[in-house]
């Protein structure tokens, strides 16, 4: 056993540097000098001798993992390389009796319905608040949770996600308090909240709020690579050999060397530098919303963590889409996502002072030629106004119009399906989700039956040029064969 403070790249970097040839995997055998990524591959190794063993850590990983859960305050921390995906499915898995329920939130990510349909559960849906003016799902009320509690006595197992894609946080703190009252274990996926800890916001982090389970991927807001997340064990209710039974069973037996790195790297540039990037981040952030806040006619989602920039052209005659496409191919700015009415702009601890500045001008400069096309297109405008509140009032109920199970998406998964066009579907049950990605959130699930309104929901977010998932270029769909 070496050193408790050593970083994982350094010892790679040094096995790299030195004259152990490699009879053993991966086949490139770290002999890529002249080829693109030659960097990567001198790192690239698997569980030899002094490199320890993800699944069963005992020394550097071991080490790794420590460190981080200092910094979060955990009672375990786990280092994944499937992405948050893995640990979601873990933890649902670990937490859940085969064949039993769960109390999830609607606005969950596609990998929390994936591990429904493993365990072949029954899902109790929990309604975030809805924000009309932006079309979006916010927090969950803890009243809501405890209604669904009275009518679902049997369910144990809660699973939310806080923040929100759109940096929308939920009071972790009150429903953890709810759920713990019925002896119950709450899960929270914190995909976009990793920084949390570390921009002055730990307040909203479920890891310091009652939660029992925490998944972060922290490839999103914090300098990671892609696919790499934690699963975080914030509490003692929690049984930690199923966590790591369905953690051998859902994270790669051949683990990436580099990922880990990377993971490594990403808390070493914390642990010295988060204090001096934390007051630039802050500072840049309320400068850029409170110019933002003076806009005409872009507005700016409020009551988000600092990590997110929601802009919303409501009530102009732009689409979010179109905002999209004008930012990134006049202003050379790549927004994380685009909605019917809004985009989505991610903004972490490794921005520079140019991207901050870059995003600032394209706002206000987009902001005023929005102005000067309403006063050139007033009467178009004043059409589009007349029409807005018939639009709200459509959306409304399609929002409200929640699908109807009727049977488990394990059941209807597994039935016989046929592909048909979606405008004939009113009545019929879905055999295959319907995401829009991102963010992943099913419009309708396997099990629940098509109505007009979800129908003119999927339909409405394609004509918009939205990314639509389940459904082909014929607008055809899998249904439950009749």
């Amino acid at each position: 056993m070496r050193f408790q403070d050593e970083f994982l790249y350094d010892r790679l970097h040094n096995l790299a540097q030195s004259s152990i040839y490699p009879y053993h995997m991966p086949g490139h055998k770290r002999n890529m000098q002249g080829y693109p990524l030659e960097q990567l591959y001198q790192i690239d190794i698997t569980e030899i001798d002094d490199f320890d063993n993800l699944h069963e850590p005992e020394d550097i990983l071991l080490f790794m993992q420590e460190r981080i859960k200092s910094l979060y305050h955990t009672e375990e921390t786990f280092c994944l390389i499937n992405g948050s995906s893995c640990g979601i499915l873990s933890a649902i898995s670990a937490c859940t009796t085969r064949k039993g329920s769960i109390m999830l939130a609607r606005n969950s990510h596609k990998s929390a319905y994936h591990a429904i349909f493993q365990e072949e559960l029954t899902a109790v849906y929990l309604y975030p608040q809805y924000h009309e003016e932006y079309g979006l799902y916010g927090a969950v009320n803890p009243q809501t949770v405890e209604e669904a509690f009275a009518q679902n006595p049997e369910c144990r197992t809660v699973f939310l996600t806080s923040p929100t894609y759109e940096g929308i946080v939920s009071d972790i703190r009150s429903i953890a308090e709810i759920v713990h009252k019925r002896d119950g274990i709450l899960i929270v996926d914190e995909a976009h909240g990793a920084h949390l800890s570390f921009t002055g916001q730990e307040q909203m982090s479920a890891v310091s709020q009652g939660a029992d389970i925490v998944i972060q991927s922290i490839h999103k807001t914090l300098p990671a690579p892609t696919q790499t997340a934690l699963l975080h064990l914030c509490s003692t209710r929690v049984d930690r050999k199923e966590i790591r039974r369905y953690l051998r069973i859902y994270q790669s037996s051949s683990p990436s060397y580099p990922l880990l790195a990377g993971i490594d790297q990403c808390f070493r540039i914390l642990a010295e530098e988060a204090e001096e990037r934390q007051t630039f981040f802050r500072e840049n952030m309320e400068r850029i919303r409170s110019k933002v806040a003076n806009c005409n006619h872009i507005r700016l989602l409020s009551g988000t963590e600092l990590g997110k920039l929601v802009l919303s052209v409501q009530n102009t005659v732009w689409t979010g889409k179109l905002l999209y496409q004008e930012l990134l191919e006049k202003y050379g700015l790549q927004m994380e996502m685009a909605a019917e009415r809004y985009v989505v702009a991610i903004m972490t601890l490794m921005d520079t002072q140019e991207g901050f500045e870059r995003l600032t001008q394209a706002i206000l400069e987009i902001d005023r030629k929005l102005a000067y096309e309403a006063a050139a297109k007033q009467e178009g405008s004043i059409r589009l106004a007349e029409k807005e509140p018939q639009a709200k009032e459509q959306r409304r109920q399609e929002v409200q119009r929640r699908p109807k199970a009727v049977m488990t998406i394990y059941e209807a998964a597994h039935a016989q399906r046929e592909l048909i066009v979606l405008e004939a579907c009113c009545g019929r049950t879905a055999a295959a989700f319907i995401n829009l990605y991102p963010p992943g959130i099913p419009v309708i699930a396997p099990g629940e039956q098509f109505t007009d309104a979800i129908i003119h929901t999927i339909l409405r977010s394609s004509q918009k040029g939205l990314n639509v998932q389940g459904m082909d270029q014929e607008h055809r769909v899998y249904a439950v064969l009749a």
